[in-house]
């Protein structure tokens, strides 16, 4: 994981991990985001840090509305020079197909998965943007988004008559 580069980068590009934290809250409120806080750390592994299903999908909407980040979150793998090819660990990217927008765990969340996924409903194309929190591993993870997508596709789906 990267928790210490996280905390590295705030502080670069902030100058210390107080102003990003004040910095990000106030991002926050401008967009709404009220059931989100970031806590003391830029890794968001200190409870202090805490968000809802809700926000967490909105974010991902943000995120996915970023070419760059939509590309980057979606690569079954990546090529780095020196260290070659580096493997997509997120089953829902390398086996789904599925867009891996962040996977994490803490003691107390849990796992959790912001996902995306592009579906065909009603012959329109539409991305589907999932957050599952709280479960007890990446299989559980993995199988509730599974049924999540599928409970959204039957919703959206015509009655049969």
């Amino acid at each position: 994981s990267a928790n210490n580069i996280a905390d590295t980068a705030a502080i670069w590009a902030f100058g210390s991990l107080e102003n990003y934290r004040a910095y990000a809250n106030d991002m926050l409120k401008r967009y709404g985001l009220h059931s989100t806080t970031i806590g003391s750390d830029a890794s968001g592994l200190n409870p202090s840090t805490k968000s809802t299903a809700s926000d967490l999908i909105r974010i991902g909407e943000r995120a996915l509305n970023n070419k760059i980040i939509a590309h980057i979150v979606a690569m079954p793998s990546a090529e780095i020079p020196f260290a070659g090819s580096i493997p997509n660990y997120n089953s829902m990217v390398t086996k789904y197909g599925y867009t891996g927008l962040k996977p994490g765990e803490s003691i107390e969340a849990g796992n959790t998965l912001l996902f995306s996924t592009k579906e065909t409903i009603n012959g329109k194309d539409i991305t589907v943007i999932g957050a599952v929190l709280g479960t007890e591993g990446y299989r559980e993870s993995n199988a509730d988004v599974l049924k999540l997508v599928d409970s959204v596709k039957k919703t959206l789906q015509p009655a049969k008559n």
